[in-house]
């Protein structure tokens, strides 16, 4: 997260990850049991964490993870 609050993005928390990781898995067609296991989630509360994603927000989390690779 010291990535994030270099540039200003204070608003970013580790639980922004937790949402962030479901919400692209299920924009990628990831099962939502997969989800549930790759979040350790034994109830539907999963759900509560899934946002849309649109083509733009896709776009934009695509251009961030080709430069986190390199």
């Amino acid at each position: 997260m010291q990535i994030w609050h270099s540039n200003g993005d204070f608003g970013i928390l580790g639980h922004s990850f937790r949402v962030g990781g479901a919400s692209l898995r299920a924009a990628l067609g990831i099962p939502h049991s997969a989800i549930k296991t790759l979040g350790r989630w034994t109830s539907a509360c999963y759900a509560l964490y899934l946002r849309d994603y649109s083509s733009e927000d896709m776009a934009e989390t695509c251009r961030l993870l080709e430069v986190l690779n390199g």
